[in-house]
């Protein structure tokens, strides 16, 4: 891992204007799915708001691996397959994030060989510029990457950010002091205390 990682810390405030951000621009396009499809893990969080912002009752997922923590696999992989029926369907694929673009191509293609939908479109709260995949609704941008910690996987990355610092910081304020300097984040003393005496 880089050692200087740049980070950015994603509220739950954040997320709700993102996700009518998304949802307004799939009314404005015209476009109403009947499958919401979350790409797992990142995309179900994101998948499940939309379902309610769309009121689409109709759901799956399909896990897709390519990150652990904050690093990054040798390629994504298609570990558990979507169930759902695809064919003549409008379907939203969703991701929290286009990052390098291989999972949403990935999931495109898993679906293409599941059958021929009647409309398949792809949406993410943040696209990163770096990616080699643009998804078709996507509410925010980010030109230069960054590493987004999202509030369901705050406890996850930061294992990650720890398990790779050299040497590891012995207390929470050495901790804390390391994730400021060499990622820019601020995270509560209690949470990195737990983070810390949490088996890993």
């Amino acid at each position: 891992m880089e050692r200087n990682l740049p980070c950015e810390i994603i509220g739950w405030n954040e997320i709700d204007a993102l996700i009518s951000r998304l949802a307004r621009q799939m009314r404005e396009a015209g476009f109403r799915p009947d499958l919401i499809v979350a790409i797992a893990r990142g995309g179900f969080v994101p998948a499940r708001l939309l379902a309610d912002r769309l009121d689409v009752f109709d759901m799956d997922s399909m896990k897709i691996e390519h990150y652990r923590g904050v690093r990054k696999g040798p390629g994504a992989r298609l570990r558990y397959p979507l169930a759902a029926e695809v064919t003549g369907r409008r379907i939203l694929v969703v991701d929290d994030v286009s990052d390098s673009g291989e999972t949403f191509e990935l999931a495109l293609a898993h679906v293409g060989e599941k059958g021929t939908p009647a409309e398949l479109r792809t949406a993410a709260m943040h696209h990163k510029e770096t990616s080699s995949y643009r998804p078709d609704f996507h509410a925010g941008r980010l030109e230069s990457w960054r590493w987004l910690v999202y509030p369901w996987a705050v406890t996850e990355d930061l294992r990650s950010l720890l398990a790779q610092m050299e040497p590891r910081p012995e207390s929470v304020e050495a901790f804390a002091q390391a994730l400021e300097s060499r990622h820019g984040i601020r995270i509560p003393p209690e949470r990195l205390a737990e983070v810390m005496t949490t088996p890993t």
